[in-house]
């Protein structure tokens, strides 16, 4: 299947499509140092982090108030553990 086609079906069927958890471990030198770095990717999710609905309106609206809800519950949180 082609990009094309795959966003036909998107586009012509109610789907859904999930890509990534955003929480990816590599078993490389660098996942011994996995706990030392959850300060930044947690900082990188409230920040950085990109998040894109391809839907209807009134869907695409609810999520991205649950995306920005969580992020809000994030940066709280953290404030609280300081």
């Amino acid at each position: 299947m082609n990009i094309d086609e795959f966003n036909r079906k998107i586009e012509n069927n109610n789907s859904a499509l999930l890509i990534g958890n955003g929480f990816s471990i590599n078993f490389d030198e660098n996942f011994g140092n996995i706990f030392d770095r959850l300060y930044l990717a947690h900082k990188d999710v409230i920040y950085k982090s990109k998040y894109h609905v391809k839907s209807n309106k009134r869907f695409r609206k609810k999520c991205y108030d649950n995306f920005e809800s969580i992020k809000q519950y994030l940066r709280r949180r953290h404030k609280s553990t300081l």
